[in-house]
């Protein structure tokens, strides 16, 4: 196996995610033959319910509860780790840092939107420019202040956009910087390369890994990690296939993966 980590897993608490038992990504991953499997379910906001979106915070201890208990069942087997994945807006960078990491192991920052109180705005519309400044001011500011494990879907506004334009380019190289400056890694999401290619004014792309962004982050000293961001044990036995369809779309880059598990 090619990376035998993933630290982007979900479960059904997230409301889009099919509805299985957590223990059925464990054998999955086991049966895929990965060493380390790190869950990062949507984290819950403790004020705000988006039942399809994340999981309610009522749901927390039983996450808690149910990870925990697959690191005791498979030690030695697997690692497993306990994470959540999170959106950065100042507002709750104390619940981050002070409940969520205190009872999970980690945090990877996934900004799929720029308004708490949205639905994935960048993945169902063409997004303006302020939407698209402010996609990069959040994740700057949350790698800036919040530690991390890494960035997940870095590429993530371009399912909003219709052509890589200036404003693009500014964001981009606003997120490598920071990246590169926290050393903070930047994940090369491949779950969607097994979804439809989307048509751009310069022709059909993913929508993540888009190549644009990639050959500005090659760029820059930036460590790179592959995420399966699995919502079905199933993507993780299609580890192949995946690869190779992300190894199409960046093919020719210089980018630095890492090779040991972070956690």
């Amino acid at each position: 196996m090619r990376q035998n980590f993933n630290y982007h897993t979900h479960t059904f608490r997230c409301g889009h995610a099919l509805n299985c038992p957590d223990e059925q990504y464990v054998l999955a991953a086991n049966e895929a033959g990965f060493a380390t499997l790190g869950f990062s379910d949507h984290a819950p906001y403790p004020d705000r319910s988006k039942p399809t979106d994340r999981m309610e915070y009522g749901q927390l201890e039983d996450y808690l509860l149910s990870v925990n208990s697959l690191k005791e069942k498979y030690a030695g087997k697997l690692n497993v780790r306990l994470g959540f994945e999170i959106e950065y807006f100042p507002e709750y960078q104390d619940y981050m840092e002070n409940e969520l990491l205190k009872k999970g192991e980690y945090l990877i920052l996934g900004q799929h939107y720029v308004d708490p109180d949205a639905l994935y705005d960048f993945y169902w519309g063409d997004c303006g420019q302020q939407q698209l400044l402010a996609y990069g001011r959040l994740v700057e500011e949350g790698l800036r202040r919040v530690p991390f494990l890494y960035l997940a879907h870095p590429d993530y506004f371009c399912a909003g956009i219709r052509k890589f334009d200036e404003t693009c380019e500014l964001i981009t190289h606003q997120i490598c910087r920071a990246a590169a400056e926290t050393e903070t890694p930047l994940e090369v999401n491949i779950k969607n390369t097994l979804k439809p290619l989307r048509r751009y004014e310069d022709g059909e792309h993913y929508i993540y890994p888009f190549r644009r962004f990639w050959e500005i982050a090659a760029q820059y000293p930036i460590r790179c990690v592959y995420g399966f961001d699995a919502h079905d044990p199933e993507l993780l036995r299609q580890g192949d296939e995946l690869y190779r369809r992300t190894d199409e779309v960046l093919k020719g880059l210089e980018l630095n993966f890492i090779k040991e598990p972070l956690l």
